[in-house]
């Protein structure tokens, strides 16, 4: 493999979107004595970070947001503590992605050249053994002689052209454009960006349906607990029943009588019919 032209520097993340001319991306001001607290991971970002957010469309992302994964576990760590506190955190979260389509920015189509002049090839040579009398085929990767081949194949491609010089010995020339990375990162980073704003605000929202029948459940049993008709122990709460049914399972399992196989040499039954 071999390239046209030497290898140019890669422009910044910043010009991954040449075509809106809004202005810089927006990014939250960060003073320098903040810190991230347990507190604030657990608690305070549960409805801070929904009321206040934006669309992460507006970023210009130049990687995979790996982050788009804390509000659905905190959601879902809440749930199953509290199984009430799914409705709230599923309100919030419907306005953080409220908040989300209204600052979202939409992919534009890349109207510039979408290919840099920056062009691999790969060269496969081919030369016939008269002793032997069969095709040997191999992959070129000295430099002189990929320009040689290129000059013998001239504009042909994706085929095997022979050598005029070299008898028995034909080339066979692949041309591979480099895309520019902004025309990749154009559509790629507004579906990462979409994927965390769906991920981060959607999901808690769908727990809220998921946990919504153990809150019936839930209802019914605190309702009998507060009537002196059920112990606490027996509430179906979604950590506790957990613990409970696998318990009960386990005693269930140790009242199964194993029948033991018969011993070696026993005569069946039907022997005498």
């Amino acid at each position: 493999m071999a390239s046209s032209s030497p290898t140019s520097s890669l422009p910044s993340l910043a010009a991954h979107f040449p075509e809106r001319t809004g202005g810089p991306a927006w990014r939250p001001q960060a003073s320098a004595d903040t810190t991230w607290t347990l507190h604030g991971l657990l608690l305070t970002d549960l409805w801070e970070e929904p009321l206040h957010t934006r669309s992460r469309t507006r970023d210009r992302l130049g990687y995979i947001d790996f982050g788009m994964v804390i509000p659905p576990i905190r959601a879902f760590l809440y749930s199953m503590l509290i199984p009430y506190a799914c409705y709230p955190i599923a309100l919030v979260h419907l306005y953080g992605f409220y908040r989300c389509t209204r600052t979202m920015v939409f992919p534009k189509y890349y109207k510039r050249q979408r290919y840099s002049d920056r062009v691999m090839y790969g060269v496969q040579k081919r030369v016939y053994d008269t002793r032997q009398k069969r095709i040997l085929e191999s992959q070129v990767d000295d430099v002189q002689e990929i320009q040689h081949a290129l000059e013998v194949v001239g504009a042909a491609r994706n085929q095997f052209v022979d050598d005029p010089h070299r008898k028995g010995t034909a080339y066979f020339v692949v041309e591979q454009k480099i895309m520019k990375a902004e025309a990749i990162f154009t559509g790629e980073n507004w579906a990462w960006a979409f994927i965390s704003d769906t991920c981060r605000y959607v999901t808690p929202m769908l727990f809220a349906y998921l946990f919504h029948p153990s809150c019936k459940r839930l209802t019914v049993d605190l309702r009998l607990w507060r009537q002196g008709r059920l112990h606490w122990r027996q509430a179906r709460h979604p950590v506790l029943n957990f613990f409970k049914t696998y318990n009960e399972y386990n005693q269930a399992m140790r009242r199964i009588n194993v029948t033991k196989p018969a011993p070696k040499g026993a005569q069946p039954w039907s022997r005498n019919l």
